[in-house]
């Protein structure tokens, strides 16, 4: 590490304890703080040591309701944070986070100058924001589209994953379930692809046991199974996607950014 923030042209570099040295627990026992000055210019990057291959890291920079950068880094989507926390880290008067990571390190740098130069010194990649579950699922053209929908109204999603519901219109679609940030309260959906356009979906609540809402579901004359729970849901349908919001903000933002509405009863 020390040789790579020489190649960096990082002078008069220093190491000090970590203070997110539990990031990993047992699979990177090391850790530390390496700091100094490029250009000028103090900087620093917090750098883990891998003994054990830690597969489906993910990590994301954002921003808090008050404007302070914070992060979340994730292992198979499960976000790595101390007690009730919401996030793995903030950064208060500086911006956000950077990062990057190989079988055998994991860094993360507010500069981004220092972190594009570690890539290459250290055999280092960008790891990605978002997990898929499982790792291999195939990604579908349009997902683009429903992220794109949800980030336009400040909605962050930390996970992709298959959708229990590919069949709930009666035939097998394409469907995805998009789950939202640690600390948005549960924001996300399941999405199905309509590849030809359904011409009437209509769906019915009505109280069930306490608790508890029933759905009914008609698609092009035909009764389906529908569901149940007590779960809150928002379906929003469209000519190409059919939409189970599981929160408010989720059904506004798709709604809006993909032209869905609401089925009819």
């Amino acid at each position: 590490m020390t040789e790579a923030l020489a190649k960096a042209r990082v002078r008069g570099s220093s190491v000090i304890p970590s203070k997110f040295d539990w990031l990993f627990g047992t699979a990177a026992p090391r850790s530390g703080t390496f700091s100094g000055t490029l250009d000028g210019t103090q900087l620093w990057a917090d750098v883990h040591f891998l003994e054990a291959t830690i597969e489906g890291i993910t990590a994301c920079g954002s921003r808090s309701a008050s404007g302070e950068s914070v992060f979340t880094v994730s292992v198979k989507g499960r976000p790595q944070v101390l007690g009730g926390a919401g996030v793995t880290g903030a950064l208060s008067g500086a911006g956000p986070m950077y990062f990057a990571s190989s079988d055998r390190l994991f860094v993360m740098t507010p500069d981004t100058r220092l972190r594009d130069a570690l890539l290459p010194a250290l055999g280092l990649s960008v790891p990605s924001c978002i997990w898929r579950e499982p790792e291999t699922l195939r990604v579908f053209a349009w997902e683009r589209e429903v992220m794109d929908a949800l980030a336009g109204q400040g909605i962050e999603i930390r996970e992709i994953g298959g959708s229990k519901f590919e069949s709930f219109l009666g035939d097998r679609r394409d469907a995805r379930v998009f789950i939202g940030a640690p600390g948005q309260n549960g924001t996300g959906a399941d999405v199905l692809w309509l590849a030809v356009p359904l011409q009437d979906v209509r769906m019915c609540s009505s109280p069930s046991s306490p608790g508890f809402t029933k759905w009914s579901v008609i698609v092009e004359g035909r009764q389906l199974p529908g569901m149940e729970g007590s779960q809150t849901v928002y379906p929003l349908v469209g000519t190409r996607f059919f939409v189970l919001a599981w929160d408010r903000a989720s059904a506004d933002a798709l709604a809006h950014g993909l032209g869905l509405s609401a089925p009819s009863c």
